[in-house]
Protein backbone atom coordinates (compact mmCIF):
# COMPACT_ATOMS: atom_id res chain seq x y z
CA UNK A 1 0.00 0.00 0.00
CA UNK A 2 1.32 3.82 -0.55
CA UNK A 3 -0.18 6.87 -0.15
CA UNK A 4 -0.75 9.25 -3.27
CA UNK A 5 0.06 12.79 -3.38
CA UNK A 6 -3.78 13.67 -2.89
CA UNK A 7 -3.62 11.48 0.19
CA UNK A 8 -5.57 8.38 -1.14
CA UNK A 9 -4.13 5.19 -0.06
CA UNK A 10 -3.35 2.54 -3.07
CA UNK A 11 -3.47 -1.00 -2.43
CA UNK A 12 -0.59 -3.12 -4.20
CA UNK A 13 0.14 -6.16 -2.87
CA UNK A 14 -1.83 -8.79 -1.27
CA UNK A 15 -0.84 -10.06 1.74
CA UNK A 16 -1.72 -13.54 1.28
CA UNK A 17 0.57 -14.24 -1.62
CA UNK A 18 -1.79 -14.63 -4.32
CA UNK A 19 -1.17 -13.21 -7.51
CA UNK A 20 -3.20 -13.53 -10.76
CA UNK A 21 -2.04 -14.62 -13.80
CA UNK A 22 -2.92 -15.12 -17.49
CA UNK A 23 -6.34 -14.74 -15.71
CA UNK A 24 -5.72 -17.65 -13.23
CA UNK A 25 -4.85 -16.89 -9.37
CA UNK A 26 -2.19 -18.75 -7.69
CA UNK A 27 -1.48 -19.43 -3.81
CA UNK A 28 2.34 -18.90 -3.90
CA UNK A 29 1.82 -20.64 -0.85
CA UNK A 30 0.20 -23.34 -2.37
CA UNK A 31 3.06 -23.15 -5.18
CA UNK A 32 5.62 -23.48 -2.25
CA UNK A 33 3.87 -26.43 -0.61
CA UNK A 34 3.76 -28.39 -3.92
CA UNK A 35 7.14 -28.31 -4.41
CA UNK A 36 8.53 -28.69 -0.99
CA UNK A 37 6.27 -32.40 -1.31
CA UNK A 38 8.58 -33.50 -4.17
CA UNK A 39 11.31 -35.87 -2.76
CA UNK A 40 14.82 -35.27 -2.26
CA UNK A 41 13.67 -31.24 -1.58
CA UNK A 42 14.36 -29.46 1.39
CA UNK A 43 13.11 -26.13 1.12
CA UNK A 44 11.39 -23.88 -1.77
CA UNK A 45 11.01 -20.69 -2.40
CA UNK A 46 8.53 -19.07 -4.77
CA UNK A 47 8.66 -15.38 -5.78
CA UNK A 48 7.27 -12.88 -8.03
CA UNK A 49 9.44 -11.01 -10.73
CA UNK A 50 9.17 -8.76 -12.83
CA UNK A 51 8.27 -10.59 -16.64
CA UNK A 52 8.17 -7.19 -19.58
CA UNK A 53 5.33 -5.79 -17.07
CA UNK A 54 3.55 -8.98 -15.93
CA UNK A 55 3.84 -11.21 -12.81
CA UNK A 56 6.56 -13.36 -13.39
CA UNK A 57 7.14 -16.64 -10.76
CA UNK A 58 10.77 -18.13 -10.14
CA UNK A 59 11.13 -21.38 -7.65
CA UNK A 60 14.35 -21.96 -6.09
CA UNK A 61 14.59 -25.25 -4.77
CA UNK A 62 17.41 -26.44 -1.91
CA UNK A 63 17.36 -30.13 -2.50
CA UNK A 64 19.15 -32.55 -0.60
CA UNK A 65 21.83 -33.45 -3.86
CA UNK A 66 20.39 -36.68 -4.58
CA UNK A 67 17.95 -34.80 -7.93
CA UNK A 68 18.64 -32.79 -11.24
CA UNK A 69 16.84 -29.58 -11.86
CA UNK A 70 15.18 -31.47 -14.57
CA UNK A 71 13.63 -34.53 -12.50
CA UNK A 72 12.30 -31.27 -9.99
CA UNK A 73 10.78 -29.74 -13.11
CA UNK A 74 9.43 -32.94 -14.30
CA UNK A 75 8.23 -33.65 -10.73
CA UNK A 76 6.23 -29.94 -10.45
CA UNK A 77 5.03 -30.38 -14.34
CA UNK A 78 2.96 -33.97 -12.90
CA UNK A 79 1.75 -32.39 -9.98
CA UNK A 80 0.79 -28.55 -11.21
CA UNK A 81 -0.93 -27.49 -14.33
CA UNK A 82 0.77 -25.28 -16.59
CA UNK A 83 -0.30 -22.14 -15.78
CA UNK A 84 0.95 -22.58 -12.28
CA UNK A 85 4.72 -23.21 -13.50
CA UNK A 86 7.17 -21.44 -12.43
CA UNK A 87 9.94 -20.20 -15.01
CA UNK A 88 12.80 -19.99 -14.41
CA UNK A 89 13.53 -22.97 -11.87
CA UNK A 90 16.92 -22.10 -10.00
CA UNK A 91 18.28 -25.30 -7.58
CA UNK A 92 20.17 -23.56 -4.76
CA UNK A 93 22.05 -24.72 -2.33
CA UNK A 94 20.37 -22.81 1.15
CA UNK A 95 18.09 -19.91 1.24
CA UNK A 96 19.65 -16.46 2.26
CA UNK A 97 18.32 -14.62 5.20
CA UNK A 98 17.91 -11.06 6.22
CA UNK A 99 19.02 -9.81 9.18
CA UNK A 100 16.06 -10.11 10.81
CA UNK A 101 15.33 -13.66 9.73
CA UNK A 102 13.74 -13.05 7.03
CA UNK A 103 13.83 -14.85 3.43
CA UNK A 104 16.02 -12.13 1.44
CA UNK A 105 14.05 -12.24 -1.41
CA UNK A 106 15.89 -9.23 -3.51
CA UNK A 107 19.01 -11.34 -2.87
CA UNK A 108 17.68 -14.12 -4.96
CA UNK A 109 16.23 -12.58 -7.23
CA UNK A 110 19.83 -10.66 -7.98
CA UNK A 111 21.27 -13.76 -8.15
CA UNK A 112 19.46 -14.80 -11.25
CA UNK A 113 19.28 -11.30 -12.85
CA UNK A 114 15.55 -10.84 -11.90
CA UNK A 115 13.71 -7.51 -11.19
CA UNK A 116 11.26 -7.44 -8.46
CA UNK A 117 7.64 -6.25 -9.56
CA UNK A 118 7.91 -2.32 -8.99
CA UNK A 119 4.30 -0.94 -7.96
CA UNK A 120 2.64 2.32 -9.83
CA UNK A 121 4.35 5.62 -8.40
CA UNK A 122 7.20 3.66 -6.42
CA UNK A 123 10.40 2.07 -6.89
CA UNK A 124 10.60 -1.36 -6.39
CA UNK A 125 8.25 -3.09 -3.55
Amino acid sequence: MYREAGGDYVYVNRADRVVKRNGVRISLIELDETVRGLPHVNAVACLLFDDDGTPGIVAFVVTDGHVARDEVINGMMKRLPESMMPNPVEIIESLPMTNSNKLDERLLLSRVHLHPLRAPGLGTT
